[in-house]
């Protein structure tokens, strides 16, 4: 499934402190070896722009 979400959409789902908190520790998991981030793809369509794929996926969840 793909989702696609405008830059409005994103704005009511998330605030930009949740986001920088977010952001800051998916780069200390990576930092510590405990995530992978795979590279973007890139697609120039002529004439209309540059098409990025980015992969996202959901954490599996431990139980506690």
């Amino acid at each position: 499934m793909v989702a696609t979400l405008s830059d409005g959409e994103v704005e009511t789902l998330v605030s930009v402190e949740e986001l920088l908190s977010a952001v800051a520790e998916a780069f200390k998991a990576l930092s510590l070896g405990e995530v992978v981030m795979p590279p973007r793809s890139r697609i120039n369509v002529q004439g209309v722009g540059d098409l990025s794929l980015i992969h996202i996926s959901e954490p599996t969840r431990q139980a506690e």
